[in-house]
This record gives structure tokens, C-alpha cells and sequence, in this order.
């Protein structure tokens, strides 16, 4: 079965009051471990983990590029793994 409908409302209040207060719904941390992969590790605001290991052997494309906020920019970098999955990270970001 399902999850039950009082923690989707729960959910569906967390998400709302985040969005509501300019908060970031997930949070994803990176860094590189002892056999030079990157460690992508994603929290959301309900307290779920994921993590995700990515050799750099599969990056064929690194985009860096800046982002105009309006008060201020933002520098990116965007590693593309494949024509479909890439990820953003950017200089905001713990790791």
C-alpha cells in the first residue's frame, strides 16, 4: 500500500513552506573520494538520502558558464554524463 494521505499532507505542507520562504526543496553536497570519483549526495527536506557515485571516466562534457541573478552571479559548472543525465553544481554549493 501506499503512503498514508496524512504524510503526503505533511509533505505537501513542507514543500509549500519552503517554496513559500525562498528555501531549496533538495540539497546536494559533492565532493571527490580516495579513487577520484565525485560523490553526489542529495537530501530533500523530508529527511530521505541519496547517493550516487560518479567516475570521472563517464563525464563527456563539462559546461561552466555564469548565471545572472540580478543582485549578483552565480559561476556554474554542468558535467554531462550522457545525451539525457547531466548535473549542475555551482560555486553555492557545500563540497
Amino acid at each position: 500500500m501506499g503512503m498514508p494521505l496524512k504524510e503526503h499532507f505533511r509533505r505537501f505542507c513542507r514543500t509549500f513552506a519552503a517554496q513559500w520562504h525562498n528555501q531549496p526543496i533538495e540539497e546536494y553536497r559533492i565532493h571527490c573520494d580516495a579513487s577520484d570519483c565525485l560523490q553526489v549526495e542529495r537530501r530533500d527536506i523530508y529527511g530521505e538520502v541519496d547517493f550516487e557515485t560518479l567516475p570521472w571516466d563517464k563525464i563527456n562534457l563539462v559546461w561552466v558558464y555564469k548565471r545572472d541573478l540580478f543582485s549578483s552571479d552565480q559561476i556554474c559548472m554542468q558535467m554531462v554524463t550522457s545525451e539525457t543525465e547531466a548535473l549542475e553544481i555551482h560555486e553555492d554549493m557545500e563540497g
